[in-house]
């Protein structure tokens, strides 16, 4: 009864059997014993890998806040303003270069100054 309670087996040759094999599975147990440790061990340097791929990842990008993106939000949006204000100045200013220069030519051709000279190409 004990043999049967220890092996879990009733039949005396499969006891006899597991008896004489146990050297052999003892053998095969410590060889897949082996084996998986080796796996363990390589899927450990690939988490560590992983892990440091990620780390990087997260250092080479910035986070950013909403109160960042809303400062350059208002940044961007003062900028479009002056750009907008400059564009309206150079527009009077090249109005106003137009009617210089459109003064200056009927001054000259009211004064009879430059028919024959480069005045008219300007």
């Amino acid at each position: 009864e004990k043999i049967v309670k220890a092996t879990g087996l009733s039949d005396p040759d499969a006891i006899f059997s597991k008896f004489m094999n146990k050297d052999a599975e003892e053998a095969q147990l410590i060889k897949q014993h082996q084996e998986y440790k080796a796996k363990l061990a390589s899927l450990q340097q690939q988490k560590e890998a992983l892990q440091k791929d990620v780390e990087n990842e997260n250092v080479g990008t910035q986070v950013v806040t909403s109160r960042q993106i809303r400062h350059i939000d208002d940044l961007n949006f003062e900028a479009e303003n002056q750009l907008k204000r400059n564009r309206e100045k150079f527009a009077q200013s090249r109005a106003l270069l137009k009617d210089v220069k459109s003064g200056i030519l009927h001054l000259a051709h009211m004064m009879d100054i430059g028919r024959h000279s480069s005045i008219e190409q300007l």
